[in-house]
């Protein structure tokens, strides 16, 4: 279980979700695009680790703490009215909700394989 050791944690630094803009103002599109790949691009980094470092970052990073913290209190919600909006923001939070939920799923996963278990062999 090398995930316990914070000195395999990657210095990288996951920045905080914002909602897209409620105006239609480019440069504020333009940052939220931005942003929000940035952060997809960072998940999709996470989630291609092995699951020792994947899981050193996951309880080590508090970067990526705040971050999936952040999304989870300010993204759009389907019955919002925000989330009905320009095509290129649909797809960006639609690609930025998938990449999330994935790293939910797989940090809800105790065991991906024979070898790679988030327990102690025997334990249920």
């Amino acid at each position: 279980m090398g995930f316990k050791h914070p000195e395999i944690k990657a210095d990288r630094s996951f920045v905080l979700y914002k909602p897209p803009p409620a105006v239609r103002d480019p440069a504020l599109l333009e940052e939220f695009l931005e942003r929000a790949k940035f952060i997809a691009d960072d998940l999709n980094w996470l989630l291609a680790l092995p699951h020792d470092k994947f899981w050193c970052q996951v309880i080590f990073d508090e970067t990526l703490q705040k971050c999936l913290d952040s999304y989870l209190c300010r993204a759009p919600r389907r019955f919002d009215g925000l989330w009905h909006c320009q095509p290129e923001v649909e797809d960006v939070q639609k690609s930025l909700h998938r990449s999330v939920f994935l790293t939910f799923l797989r940090m809800s996963t105790h065991k991906e394989s024979k070898v790679n278990a988030a327990l102690p062999p025997g334990a249920v």
